[in-house]
């Protein structure tokens, strides 16, 4: 009974704990089948290591492959564009002419696109200064109160006859021309015939200066026929050219640029670590 009661005053711990001997015989095959099965796990854990890197390394592969044909494609799209974009809306003419002096103009080209077309004179200063080159090219302002007595600019006499691949007339005149239609810094343009409308093909320009026009000595000119100035729609191929050239300069160009320093980058470490492997 006494022995009962001593059992039974025993701590919970006490009764819950085991044997310090049976610790001793059970805990040396506990260690070693723990430390068999954390073999086993970084065995497995190696093997997937290295199945993982054998997977990244095909994707790897697989994305630079893809990184370079998407910049191979790329570059041809920019240089394609913009070699279409020039051969398309190149100035189709614009040839130096004497004004100083009359004579005779002719000159075959090519127009590019079915559209309106303008013949202008664009004048340069030369070695006049800027003020006198406007006021005798004809400033908007001078020339707003043009009458028959009023001389606001220096008049150019021309007469000229636009001709197809086949002799056929297109347009054709003469007058004097007065005033100017546009200037930038040290250019002048003076509007001949505001709309021409042309298909695509060859053509050829006969232009003749009745009479000298010492006025304009010192200064250089040009007889142009070009698409009209302006922010204007020609159609499919001026839409094509402003947007596409919009969004080649603001996404696919350095878009291209990005590629091509990962592209460079990815050599240099790859040569890098070839000169390390050859070293001694």
């Amino acid at each position: 009974m006494g022995w009962t009661v001593l059992t039974a005053w025993r701590p919970t711990w006490a009764k819950s704990s085991p044997p310090l001997l049976g610790k001793r015989n059970t805990g040396w095959p506990k260690c070693a089948a723990t430390r068999i099965h954390e073999t086993v796990q970084m065995g497995m854990l190696r093997l997937l290591i290295n199945q993982l890197m054998d997977v990244a390394v095909g994707i790897f592969i697989v994305r630079q492959r893809w990184l370079h044909i998407i910049f191979a494609i790329l570059l041809f799209w920019l240089s394609g564009f913009e070699f279409w974009r020039r051969e398309t809306f190149t100035v189709p003419l614009d040839q130096p002419i004497s004004l100083s002096t009359a004579g005779k103009f002719e000159h075959d080209f090519r127009v590019r696109v079915d559209t309106t077309h303008e013949l202008t004179i664009r004048f340069s200063k030369g070695t006049r200064s800027r003020e006198e080159a406007m006021r005798l090219v004809g400033s908007r302002w001078d020339c707003r109160e043009k009458t028959l007595k009023t001389d606001c600019d220096a008049s150019v006499p021309l007469r000229w006859i636009l001709t197809d691949q086949f002799g056929k007339v297109v347009v054709a005149g003469e007058g004097e021309t007065h005033g100017m239609t546009g200037h930038a810094s040290d250019e002048f343009w003076r509007t001949v015939v505001p709309s021409i409308y042309v298909q695509a093909g060859h053509y050829h320009l006969s232009a003749t200066i009745l009479r000298d026009v010492p006025e304009f000595h010192g200064m250089t000119a040009h007889l142009s026929f070009a698409l009209p100035g302006g922010k204007r729609s020609f159609g499919w191929q001026s839409d094509l050219a402003f947007w596409g050239g919009l969004i080649n300069f603001f996404v696919l160009i350095p878009m291209t640029g990005s590629f091509g320093m990962i592209l460079i980058g990815q050599g240099l470490g790859a040569w890098v670590r070839s000169r390390r492997r050859v070293g001694p």
